[in-house]
Formats: structure tokens, C-alpha cells, sequence
């Protein structure tokens, strides 16, 4: 089954959003849960969990869940708040208005957000380049993934070359190290591009 970064999302009930992200465990070479930011004013982002993926294909991802329960999943990212001390609203000794998350009444909105990524769990985005031994071989699309236990099967990457653009499938042994920015291949790029490719569709606009 492909799984894509970003792609089309619809729920059970209709389209719902667009993927932003796929979580994945590096270290098990598992995708566990893929990001989808909702249709709608605010655009949140909620982690769905693989198992609530019908299925995929390179531009689009069909969910189980309809787009009230996408809605009630956990949050991709949170906003970390503080008690502000408002001395010119403060109608008695010792009022404080903020979010209860902190304990210090001197301290100030951070301005700040963190994400729910498991730990040990890595977010892949989109602009994720793929690294061959010898030189940049092209971007990652995505991944294809066993439909019954979610295990990495390949890379799908998006070779860049002068006047042309074309669809790689790595398989996962090439793999050295994946990061959040950047996946080392232990091959060289003469022997990763004589693998399976495919047409090369049009890029997706990126979810903003």
C-alpha cells in the first residue's frame, strides 16, 4: 500500500483534508500514524493511526473514521500558554488571568508549540531530501507500507534531474539512516537509479 506525505484525505463521509506529515518509528521501520489537517477554518491537525487507514494510493488516503471522529483524535501540535499577571484587570489581590499549566503567576506566554510524536518516533514532512553515497538523489513522496502490519516495504522518492522528473522505488534495505530532514542510502546513484520507476505525476500543493 503507498502512503504519501501529503496527499488528499477523505473520510468515511466525504473529504475531509489533506495529509502534512506520516509518523514513523525508525527504528522498527514502521509508519504508525500519518497527520491530517482538517478541512475548515483553523486547519488543526489530527494523528490518525495507521489502523484507521482504508487505503492509499500516491495522491490520495481513504480513512475509516468519519470527519467527527478525525476530529476528536489526538492533536499533532499543542500551544504551550502561561499565567500572565493583567496588573491594569486585576480586580482583587492576587488574580491571575491565563491557562492552568503553569505554576508560576510571574510568567508570560511562551509563544511556543510541541508536538504529540511518540517518543523515539520521527514526523516526516515534506521537504525531506534523500541522500544517495554519492550525492542528493531526490525527495521523499512517501512510502509503501505492508497492509498488514504497516512494515516499511520502500522508499518512493521523486528524482530531480535536468529537464525531467521521475518516481524511484528504494527498497527499505538500502536504507542507512532515516532523520526528520534527511534519509542516508547506503548505495550509489548509478545503482538506485537502474531500479523500478514510475510516470512522474504532478507535484501536490503544499498544505498551508
Amino acid at each position: 500500500m503507498d502512503m504519501p506525505v501529503t496527499a488528499d484525505v477523505n473520510c468515511a463521509d466525504g473529504p475531509c483534508g489533506q495529509s502534512t506529515s506520516l509518523i514513523i518509528d525508525p527504528t522498527d521501520q514502521h509508519v504508525t500514524h500519518v497527520v491530517v489537517r482538517q478541512k475548515g477554518p483553523g486547519g488543526v491537525e489530527h494523528m490518525v493511526p495507521l489502523a484507521l487507514v482504508r487505503d492509499a494510493t500516491r495522491l490520495s488516503i481513504m480513512l475509516k473514521c468519519t470527519a467527527d471522529s478525525l476530529a476528536k483524535l489526538e492533536r499533532f501540535l499543542e500551544d504551550d500558554y502561561a499565567w500572565v499577571y493583567l496588573p491594569l484587570l486585576n480586580p482583587s489581590p492576587g488574580y491571575y488571568l491565563g491557562w492552568p499549566n503553569s505554576t508560576d503567576p510571574a510568567s508570560t506566554p511562551t509563544g511556543k508549540r510541541h508536538d504529540h510524536v511518540p517518543l523515539g518516533e520521527l514526523a516526516i514532512q515534506r521537504e525531506v531530501w534523500v541522500e544517495a553515497t554519492d550525492g542528493r538523489l531526490g525527495r521523499l513522496e512517501g512510502f509503501q507500507v505492508s497492509p498488514e502490519d504497516q512494515r516499511i516495504l520502500s522508499l518512493v522518492v521523486r528524482e530531480w534531474v535536468v529537464g525531467e522528473q521521475k518516481i524511484l522505488v528504494i527498497p527499505v534495505s538500502t536504507v542507512d539512516l532515516i532523520q526528520e530532514n534527511i534519509v542516508y542510502l547506503n548505495t550509489d546513484l548509478d545503482s538506485l537509479r537502474g531500479l523500478s520507476s514510475r510516470p512522474s505525476q504532478p507535484l501536490k500543493p503544499s498544505a498551508e
